[in-house]
């Protein structure tokens, strides 16, 4: 017997055209034992040669196509960039660029803050603490490095008092520590 199926063949192009056709299966139940194998001759037929007959081109006139971009595709893609940078961000070390950031930025900061009052003031106290020192220890020679100490500490002393009503508690901190290594520095 013969059986039927039959397939769909879509064809993409600006006009949708679905070819349905029928492809036949030859199913044959074949026993060995009863019946003898079938044997057919074909005879060939000569081919004729027959002339091609010229065809006119076809040309369709298609109806032009606007398209337009989906939004959705657009915000999908811009998250999809946020969310990689996100990611990047998250993965980076960033302790030392930050700790080199604030080494170098907070002391400029600072000065353009406070302009160069922060400089007069510290100027002003070490030169009042340095008669003070002068008069208490007249001998001056004998005791250059507790003078120096002294002068250090009061300094640091009394900008430590003054930052704080100046400054935020986190600057100040840092800005204590900038100025107690330059003071001993230049000391």
């Amino acid at each position: 017997g013969t059986v039927k199926d039959t397939t769909d063949a879509k064809i993409n192009s600006l006009l949708d055209v679905y070819v349905q056709q029928e492809i036949p299966h030859i199913h044959s139940t074949y026993n060995n034992s009863s019946i003898p194998p079938y044997v057919s001759s074909i005879s060939h037929a000569p081919l004729q040669s027959t002339t091609p007959i010229p065809t006119p081109p076809i040309t369709i006139k298609a109806p032009s196509v606007t398209m337009i971009p989906d939004p959705h595709h657009a915000i999908i893609q811009r998250v999809y960039v946020l969310e990689k940078d996100v990611q990047e961000l998250k993965e980076a070390d960033n302790t030392t660029t930050l700790h080199a950031l604030l080494k170098s930025e907070i002391p400029s900061a600072v000065h353009v803050f406070l302009g160069s009052s922060l400089g007069d003031k510290l100027h002003k106290v070490l030169q009042r603490h340095t008669k003070e020192l002068i008069q208490k220890y007249p001998q001056q020679i004998d005791y250059k490095e507790m003078i120096k100490e002294s002068m250090q500490a009061n300094l640091i002393n009394e900008i430590k008092n003054q930052l704080p009503t100046l400054l935020p508690k986190a600057v100040s901190y840092f800005a204590t520590l900038v100025i107690e290594s330059t003071v001993k520095k230049n000391n």
